[in-house]
């Protein structure tokens, strides 16, 4: 599957990841800025994670990341994943593999020397009912031209009965088994095709750019020109 200098920015005034060096910021600070994900990560919350180490330079997920639909442009195109968007607004409609359909707002993202963070609000509706999300993104420099890779999701389901059976226990193991299995699926699918994206525009630059020359229905000629300055600075 974000910038902005400020802490929680408007999504509609989000150009570009302004450059600094200050150190990622915890994301139990990053909620309390904006009501809505405050809300979404509260106790009743079912909180997902995941980690790990990628072979991919920092400096190409930093580049394209913030992209959000040129992202899930070469996700689709790239590796089949399943995934569309379309921009409406500061809204982002992200169409799944399964046709599920959730509703992005980006409201916050920064890039470090070495670290890029993002946070997204979701929402949506799934077979458990409505739900709102946070997901936090965030990406570390490491070493030998490597990257680490952590993602936080917390998931809040909108029924306030849902949400008092997670809270005081009721179907809680039939009802929270079946959101987090959910959820901890669609996590291991989108981070393994966006793993698979990073290594084919790493390792393949000139097929990349004819891909995205011969899908101009889908592509921009911004599209294309932003990816060839990005391989021009990795170089």
């Amino acid at each position: 599957l974000l910038l902005a200098s400020t802490l929680i920015s408007t999504p509609a005034a989000i150009t570009q990841p302004i450059i600094t060096h200050e150190k990622s910021i915890p994301l139990e600070q990053l909620v309390k800025e904006d009501y809505k994900t405050k809300k979404a990560f509260d106790k009743s919350s079912i909180h997902l994670s995941e980690e790990q180490q990628i072979n991919i330079p920092f400096e190409l997920i930093s580049s394209i990341i913030p992209k959000t639909e040129l992202t899930y442009k070469l996700s689709d195109i790239l590796t089949n994943s399943g995934y569309t968007v379309k921009k409406e607004g500061n809204i982002y409609k992200v169409k799944a593999y399964d046709n599920s359909v959730s509703d992005l707002i980006i409201k916050y993202q920064k890039l470090n020397k070495d670290n890029f963070q993002t946070l997204y609000y979701l929402t949506g509706t799934r077979s458990f009912g409505d739900f709102e999300a946070i997901l936090h993104l965030n990406y570390q420099r490491a070493k030998q031209n490597t990257s680490t890779y952590q993602v936080d999701i917390h998931v809040r389901p909108k029924k306030w009965l849902t949400r008092v059976g997670l809270a005081i226990g009721t179907h809680t193991p039939i009802l929270r088994t079946k959101i987090q299995s959910y959820f901890q699926s669609e996590t291991e699918y989108i981070t393994k095709a966006g793993i698979k994206t990073f290594e084919i525009i790493f390792k393949q630059p000139q097929q990349t750019i004819n891909t995205m020359k011969n899908n101009k229905e889908i592509f921009t000629n911004k599209d294309i020109q932003y990816m060839k300055e990005t391989y021009n600075k990795l170089k």
